[in-house]
């Protein structure tokens, strides 16, 4: 694997070693950037004769040629977005790996702890809460930054969650979490505010949710790619709906029955926090699926 830095964002990028040389763009912010070639060592820095290198034996089936091919196409099937499975199934599959089941412990699992830590210290929880806020908030930060790495990751053809912990720092994360917010505050806030404030469920409430519905995953999935002030921007994002507009009515349709059957999992005792976290990751792998099959109509920014 080749291992580089975008010169624009900084984000560290990994592609296959037969990838040297090509030009792409970078899966977080899109600016145009070139594979590096890799470097042959010199063959002078020192000689070794046949008789000093110690034969390993190599056993049936251990051929470590065979081996490494292996690998190789097991991580380029993971970024060419073949699926190994009927679509239906593979996209329930997304989080069925090392870094899905792990990450998937992180997000329930340490709220979980935490909540049966403060059941157990009672009235003394008053004197440490401090320690459960910020867990609870680094938690939540994260949370919002790995969502955003499996859109990210699924619109470069990824088919199951990412493997990299974060490599952004607090104040990344933070900045993510507040794009993301605006995000939702622009097109999902109009109609909640506005139920929460006057409590009426009119004809203007229903063209607000209306707008919400249309506009929230593609302006979610702008944020997410770009995060940039432009991704806030309705007309943009409706003339990208225009260009693919079947396949985001599609999405639309898709996104709102594994929002549903998850809801409705989300309530089963004690399992309700683990669907929400793997519905939740489901959905980022759609919404970045989407872009990977239809980028070069929307032709964004």
């Amino acid at each position: 694997m080749i291992r580089f830095e975008c010169p624009s964002c900084t984000v560290r990028i990994r592609v296959p070693d037969k990838l040297a040389g090509k030009s792409g763009k970078c899966p977080k912010c899109r600016h145009p950037v070139t594979v590096p070639v890799l470097q042959d060592q010199p063959e002078d820095i020192f000689q070794l004769a046949p008789s000093d290198i110690p034969a390993d034996p190599v056993l049936p089936g251990d051929d470590p040629l065979i081996s490494e091919s292996t690998a190789a196409d097991e991580v380029d099937a993971k970024q060419t977005g073949q699926r190994s499975h009927p679509w239906p199934i593979d996209i329930f599959m997304y989080p069925m790996n090392q870094a899905g089941f792990v990450h998937l412990a992180i997000f329930v699992g340490i709220p979980l702890v935490v909540g049966l830590i403060l059941k157990l210290l009672g009235p003394l929880t008053i004197v440490i809460w401090i320690v459960p806020f910020c867990i609870g908030i680094a938690v939540k930060l994260y949370y919002c930054w790995y969502i955003a790495e499996c859109v990210n990751d699924s619109a470069g053809g990824g088919m199951r969650t990412p493997d990299a912990f974060s490599s952004a720092d607090l104040s990344d994360q933070l900045s993510l979490a507040i794009h993301l917010g605006a995000a939702y505050v622009m097109f999902a806030g109009p109609a909640f505010f506005y139920h929460l404030y006057l409590h009426r469920m009119d004809a203007l409430f229903w063209c607000l949710t209306v707008y919400g519905v249309i506009f929230f995953p593609m302006g979610l999935l702008a944020m997410v790619l770009y995060q940039d002030s432009s991704a806030l921007n309705p007309f943009k994002l409706l003339l990208a709906i225009i260009k693919c507009l079947l396949p985001y009515l599609g999405l639309m349709v898709l996104l709102s029955l594994v929002l549903g059957l998850f809801t409705l999992l989300s309530r089963i005792p004690v399992l309700g926090q683990f669907f929400w976290v793997y519905g939740s990751f489901i959905l980022a792998h759609l919404l970045g699926r989407f872009y990977w099959r239809n980028q070069a109509r929307i032709g964004w920014f």
